[in-house]
């Protein structure tokens, strides 16, 4: 049904929304009528766009699965600059770099000599020939793309206004023959407003104004002084920490356009030393006068006192006018996800309007393999010390009804920092998410999480990080999932502008704002357990919110059956009749 779905967008255009659980395939099922589409003449390149690295790693999987089959295709696989470059600390130009030094003479070898023989064009296969030919990599990878008929990248390669893939959706260029494959499509909201906001700190703006402590640069030094004691001299409005502004005072603008012009120019002309304190406060400030200029219309303007810095920024609450605009100049989109629910919802975050045709698909895997727990006990913040020890108990009985391995996510640091001293499981190890952690310790913890295990292990973690989605633990390798609380974001300033804009727009601002994003983090935690037809597993949502009709609404569209457990001893004795039925 997917496959047949996205086949229709690519040849009738048009925009398609599909939500369908995880471990079912829809990578490859995306993948595969989109290239049978191009076999038909329907469209001439497919671009798969995904918010995180795991997503590119399955889609490079697929493709090599096609190619493996005997497709006769070239695919290209964008990774970001910061991880490509071979040359860190230097300018991009070919007095600095090496790398840079007659690049076309050396990118005339590479179509010569390599590209007849180039399949899937990965990050690995882009780093061994830019180091055979000393030439930079991440330009390479752009130009060897203009060959794949399917290029895998983030995002921003499509959406954002400042890093779009100019090449194929610039205004020289004609992508009205390109199909977008849009997966992990829940996390496209938050992103396109991310890319269409920007944020500027007088903290940072301090160590540009450090980097140039021994340079001759007059123009610079006083633009920055000025910016600072400008957003600074709101001192004393800034209640609560906040100041609304309704346009961008003259001097701080003045300050910003100055400062641009003049780095713009003594980086071209190569005067100023490489700093990267100054040269990342530049992209900022180029970011920006960019959306200013360019979607004044969509965003809010505040200053934000945060501890000793001060914050100038530019927010969007609603990037849906620039995504639809975007998504229109294609000949189609496929816009998928495990959790798209409410799909309404979705579609008017994603494109403005709910009224493009969608496909909601139900688990095909034996639902008798999966147990859903609901434990009505208080999480609210003002409750948390006095329901600290039931929740902790809740969670301990969870565990130990059979050994294993769990995941149990937390609303945040704060409560996982509580009630980490009371936990007590029987016999099992403890992995905690840390903050910060890089992909090493990530996967470092993940390896912890064995098949067969002859022990118990826990992971504490927390809801909405980097463990709760994209995450592929099979069969006993994760067999239980608690989540405390209903994910909640934190109460922001941004929040509440997503609130009052949405509640003036359609009357459900704290859905919008909150509830929503909130059930999202829920759904996707909880669907690291049943991955495939063999997987078996419990979870376990602990708050009394669960029970009331808007999130069993969207519970009810994932899971419609789920027991409600109150006394001590229920959760172990439930589970462990489930489990003896599965032996």
């Amino acid at each position: 049904k997917m496959s047949k779905c996205v086949y229709k967008s690519a040849e009738d255009g048009g925009l398609f929304f599909l939500e369908a659980p995880t471990g079912i395939g829809k990578t490859i099922s995306s993948i595969y009528p989109a290239y049978k589409a191009i076999g038909n003449g329907k469209i001439d390149r497919i671009f798969y766009l995904t918010a995180k690295s795991s997503g590119r790693l399955a889609a490079e999987n697929a493709a090599s699965l096609l190619l493996d089959k005997g497709l006769k295709s070239r695919v290209s696989s964008l990774t970001a600059k910061d991880k490509m470059c071979l040359s860190l600390g230097s300018q991009c130009n070919p007095e600095e770099c090496p790398f840079a030094k007659d690049y076309y003479g050396k990118l005339r070898m590479v179509y010569q000599k390599e590209l007849p023989n180039l399949g899937l064009i990965n990050r690995e296969e882009i780093l061994s020939i830019a180091h055979h030919y000393a030439m930079c990599p991440f330009e390479l990878q752009l130009d060897l793309s203009l060959y794949s008929d399917l290029i895998i990248c983030d995002y921003n390669y499509l959406f954002d206004p400042l890093v779009y893939l100019e090449r194929f959706f610039g205004e020289e260029s004609d992508p009205s023959k390109s199909l977008a494959l849009i997966d992990e499509a829940h996390n496209l909201p938050e992103r396109a407003r991310n890319m269409y906001s920007s944020s500027l700190s007088v903290f940072e703006a301090l160590k540009a104004k450090k980097a140039l402590v021994h340079v001759k640069e007059r123009k610079m030094k006083k633009s920055l002084k000025t910016f600072i004691e400008e957003v600074k001299s709101y001192d004393e409005e800034l209640l609560n920490g906040i100041y609304r502004l309704e346009d961008i005072p003259s001097t701080i603008f003045g300050a910003l356009s100055s400062f641009d012009e003049a780095h713009s120019d003594n980086a071209l002309k190569n005067k100023i030393p490489y700093d990267p304190d100054l040269n990342s406060f530049s992209r900022e400030v180029y970011r920006f006068l960019k959306i200013l200029d360019g979607y004044k219309d969509s965003t809010i303007l505040y200053i934000e006192k945060k501890k000793d810095d001060y914050l100038l920024q530019l927010y969007c609450p609603d990037a849906s006018k620039m995504v639809l605009e975007r998504l229109s100049a294609l000949k189609g989109a496929s816009i998928f996800s495990a959790t798209l629910s409410p799909i309404s919802f979705f579609q008017e975050e994603i494109i403005g309007h709910d009224e493009e045709p969608y496909l909601l698909l139900p688990s095909p895997f034996p639902k008798e393999n999966f147990k859903l727990l609901v434990s009505p006990t208080s999480t609210r913040y003002k409750d948390r010390q006095m329901t600290l020890e039931q929740v902790a108990r809740s969670l301990e009985e969870f565990v130990n009804s059979k050994l294993g391995n769990y995941f149990l996510f937390m609303p945040s640091y704060e409560y996982l920092e509580m009630i980490k001293p009371i936990l007590k499981f029987k016999d099992a190890q403890v992995y905690i998410q840390e903050k910060g952690m890089n992909d090493d310790e990530k996967n470092l913890l993940l390896s912890r999480f064995l098949p067969n295990p002859d022990h118990t292990s826990v992971g504490l973690l927390i809801i909405g990080g980097s463990f709760a989605e994209g995450v592929d633990l099979l069969l006993d390798r994760l067999i239980g999932v608690a989540v405390v609380g209903i994910g909640l974001p934190t109460i922001s300033y941004d929040k509440e502008i997503i609130k009052d804009y949405y509640q003036e727009k359609n009357g459900k601002g704290y859905e919008y704002s909150y509830m929503n994003p909130g059930m999202n983090k829920v759904m996707q935690a909880v669907g690291r357990l049943i991955r495939s037809e063999e997987d078996v597993g419990a979870a376990l949502l602990i708050d009394d919110r669960y029970l009331r009709y808007n999130y069993q609404s969207i519970l009810k569209r994932a899971w419609k059956n789920y027991s409600i457990v109150r006394e001590e001893g229920e959760i172990e004795r439930i589970l462990k009749s489930f489990y003896s039925d599965k032996a």
